[in-house]
Parts: structure tokens; sequence; C-alpha cells
């Protein structure tokens, strides 16, 4: 007790003697005032801002209250939690930015507070890199280059922002989507325009073209699972999901597995999210946008449950985009290009999905989301208003709270937040 006074103490006098004046948050948007109906077809789009110059870094965004969590059909929970272990703060959380621009834009993030201010604006040299890759225990940056059928290694100075290429290899042709495995050793490409899934292996500043395999039509994402040792591939044209097997050495050899694929049905599966538990796998079809539970097994994948809408009522012409698991478990996140908005779902302990409601973007056609590691922050790269908007996570119900922050990108396809520790 003594010593909890003590620190108390001197706490509060360090408090007084650092305090710095009061800062002006940026306002953000209820959504409940700007789009009436979160189901409706209303837009919420806020006011347009501007990122911050690195110096106006304190000031931003201000945190959301923390509504009590509405009820939800079992979710995980822990009768007994136990505290989170104590993390350190990253050393840099970075914002990258791509699309339809041949450009590169690199942010910095205060995550306290969500502002941002531009760092570099890196020139791609005429590839339009419409998916990135980025490995932050390497600082390497890998793009999907639409434009080239090719896949670029970057490498990253975390400080600045500066991007440099390394190296490039040409793709079967179309590529969608790119992955890189935890260790910076492998990367894996989807061609959709070919059906073709490939793989490399990195060594220093350079890539090594290793496996090439036709898992099915129209090959739209290439996924690793949370063990790291296994691929999937959702083909959009067949209504599958293939799977391989990784060499263990991390070689990037891609082995068909014994199941080779699930059928999935006619909805057109575009991308896939684990949950962090490892137990289970989250589908997003594109075709009408709906999810679909699956559960991880030793032989691969299982349905679990049915497909579930996306919207509270049917949206005509709708078209899912990109799916997410919060990293607490208990949310999943999908987008809506119909209505522009993002799906969220609640998530039993058993794997299943109840739907919830959904929130407007602020902007047009969701084309990428993504949560950063803490799940505090959502953003969403628009595609149809070209343009990146951010949302503050409530952990305890799942909700978003849209900022009125807005960062411009030509045809912006790509939008997410990492962390750097070194």
């Amino acid at each position: 007790m003594r010593l909890q006074l003590v620190s108390l103490s001197l706490g509060m006098l360090l408090g007084l003697s650092c305090s710095s004046p009061p800062v002006s948050p940026v306002k953000k948007v209820s959504l409940d005032a700007a789009a009436g109906d979160e189901t409706s077809g209303d837009d919420a789009s806020g006011s347009q801002g501007k990122p911050t110059d690195e110096s106006e870094m304190d000031s931003g965004i201000g945190k959301v209250p923390d509504p009590s969590p509405p009820e939800r059909d079992d979710p995980i929970t822990d009768p007994n939690p136990s505290p989170d272990p104590v993390k350190p703060e990253p050393k840099y959380s970075l914002l990258f930015i791509s699309g339809g621009s041949d450009k590169i834009d690199v942010y910095k993030v205060n995550k306290s507070t969500g502002a941002t201010a531009l760092l570099k604006s890196n020139s791609t040299g005429g590839a339009i890199t419409t998916f990135l890759a980025v490995n932050p225990k390497t600082n390497k940056v890998f793009g999907a280059d639409e434009r080239g059928n090719q896949a670029i290694m970057f490498a990253l100075d975390p400080a600045s922002g500066v991007l440099s290429e390394q190296d490039k290899l040409p793709t079967a042709g179309g590529p969608a989507h790119i992955s890189v495995d935890a260790a910076g050793a492998q990367v894996f490409v989807a061609n959709y325009g070919a059906g073709v899934a490939e793989s490399y292996s990195v060594t220093g500043s350079k890539l090594k073209a290793v496996s090439k395999k036709s898992p099915g039509n129209k090959a739209h994402a290439v996924h690793l699972d949370p063990s790291g040792k296994n691929l999937f591939v959702p083909c959009l044209g067949d209504g599958l999901i293939a799977h391989f097997t990784l060499d263990v050495g991390g070689s990037g050899v891609m082995t068909e597995a014994k199941t080779k694929s699930l059928s999935v049905g006619t909805k057109g599966p575009r991308h896939m999210a684990f949950h962090p538990s490892g137990k289970f796998a989250y589908l997003m079809n594109e075709y009408e946008g709906s999810v679909q539970a699956l559960s991880l097994s030793a032989s691969g994948l299982i349905l679990l449950g049915g497909q579930i809408p996306s919207t509270a009522s049917p949206v005509a012409g709708n078209t899912g985009a990109e799916i997410s698991v919060h990293p607490n478990g208990k949310f999943l996140y999908s987008s809506n290009r119909g209505d522009d908005s993002i799906a969220i779902y609640s998530l039993a302990e058993n794997g299943t999905i109840t739907f919830k409601k959904t929130v407007k973007t602020g902007g047009k056609t969701p084309r990428h989301f993504s949560l950063d590691e803490s799940g505090s922050w959502l953003t969403v790269a628009n595609q149809g208003s070209d343009e990146v908007t951010f949302f503050e996570v409530n952990k305890s119900s799942g909700d978003l709270m849209l900022s009125t922050q807005r960062l411009p990108f030509k045809s912006a396809q790509f939008a997410q937040i990492v962390d750097f520790y070194e």
C-alpha cells in the first residue's frame, strides 16, 4: 500500500510539472446524427479534412465514449480473464495507402489521437500497386502491380517513410492480392487474370520465383493461416477455396493438401480472415456480400453454418470486398460496395456469426479496409470517392465512430496501419 501511495504521489507531481496546454480534438461525426438509421442508404460523409503536419501530431481525434455493450449471442468471453501482457509502445505507427495511382503514400499516425502526418509520397515509377503486404520485422513492403503484371519488393525506412525499390519479378498475369509470411521470407501472389497462385522466396534484396499453381478460375487472394503452415486461395470463378501446405523451412514451396479444395457455392469467394484463436476462418463472398464461417481442422476447412447477409435488407447490386476479424476475437467486419457501408457482426464462442448492423464509410465504394494491431482504428480505402476515411473502434461493443479526417488518394484501394517496434 505504501508503495502505491508513493507512486501515486510521484505521478501527481510529475503530472503537474509536465502538463501541457489543452489541445482541440478533431471533430467526430455521430453516425446516428449524420446518417439517421445506420442501415439506411443515406450518405454519412463528413466535412473534408486535411492531414496534419508532423508538428501538429498531438491534436487529432478525441476518444469515443464507451457505451454499455449490446447483448450478443454467446460472445467469446473468458469467465476469469487474465490481464493482457504489457506490450511495448511501437516506435513507429505508419499508414500505407495505394491504389489506382502510381504512388504509395506513407503517413505517420498518432494512435492516441488518430492524427496523421504525411511522411512521404513515393513514386512507383508507373507501377499500379493495388494491394500491398508489409512486413515490419524486415522493413519490407511488397506490391502487386496490376498494370505491369509483376511483384515488387521495396525497402522501407520507417523514420522517413521512404520506399526504395529493390527487386521485381513478373507474375502469371492480373495480380490482385499479395501476402508475406511473418518472417518476411516467403511472398505469395494471387493472379486473378490467370487463375494462378505463385510463391517467391526473399533473400536479402532479391526475390526468387519458387512455385506456380493453378488452383481455380479467378484466384482472388492468398491467405496464410495463423500457423503459417497452410495457404488458402479463394477462387471466385469456381466457387471454391484451394488449400496448399507450405515447406517447413520457409522456402516458399507450395504443395497441394490432401483435401485440395472446399466448395463454398456460387456467391464468389473473394477474401478470408482468421480468428486469433486459430480455430476459425471467415469468408467474404463478393456476390451479394454475404459472409461464411469456416472451421479450421487438421484436414483443412469445414463449412460452419450457412451464409450470413451483410445488410439488414437486400441491397440491389451489392458486392462485398473485404473482411477482417477484430484482434479480441469478438467481432467481424466486412465491406459493402452497394450501399457504401461496413457491416458489423458478433462472433460466438463456437465461431458462428450474428449480424449486428451497418455503418456508412463516409465515402464511396469501400474496396479495402483494415484494423490496426490494437483493434483501436479501422481505415477504409474508398475507391469511388478517392479517399481514405477513419473509424475509432469501441472494443467492448464493436461499434465504429466515423471521424472527419480524410486523406485523398486517387482510386484508393488499400489502406493499412502497421506498427514497427525496431
